[in-house]
């Protein structure tokens, strides 16, 4: 019994010894695929080509100012109800329940999707601290 496992013990070393070892995990040498399936807010997949040219016309329909975001901040104490902060409204912040001493997240909702996104509530109820979701 004990050659079996001398045995077992010496061709499991070999075998993984036997294969070069890449050490070199960088992200520069990771080849990404071109075409990937991507799902919007609704869940339905999008071909998406990660190498072609961006459409002018389409990127500035949907540039937006910032300051037309609406960011909601969910707490421990509103975990469903969120309270809207306001850029350059610091009452919004002061009226909330927003505590800078803890953790603050941020989740963007995504392509194509928005606060109503299916993944939202799933990831706002998985974290510690003060989540805020661009809306």
């Amino acid at each position: 019994m004990k050659i079996i496992l001398l045995w077992f013990l010496v061709a499991t070393v070999y075998t993984a010894l036997a294969g070069p070892v890449n050490t070199d995990y960088s992200v520069d040498n990771y080849v990404y695929p071109r075409f990937i399936k991507f799902p919007d807010g609704e869940g339905i997949m999008h071909d998406v080509d990660l190498e072609a040219p961006v459409q002018q016309s389409v990127f500035n329909e949907v540039s937006r100012n910032s300051a037309d975001n609406q960011y909601l901040l969910y707490t421990r104490r509103n975990p469903t109800s969120p309270q809207s902060l306001v850029i350059n409204n610091a009452a919004s912040i002061e009226n909330s329940n927003f505590n800078p001493r803890l953790p603050t997240i941020v989740i963007a909702h995504g392509w194509l999707s928005n606060q109503d996104s299916d993944i939202n509530p799933v990831v706002r109820d998985d974290m510690e601290g003060f989540v805020l979701t661009p809306a």
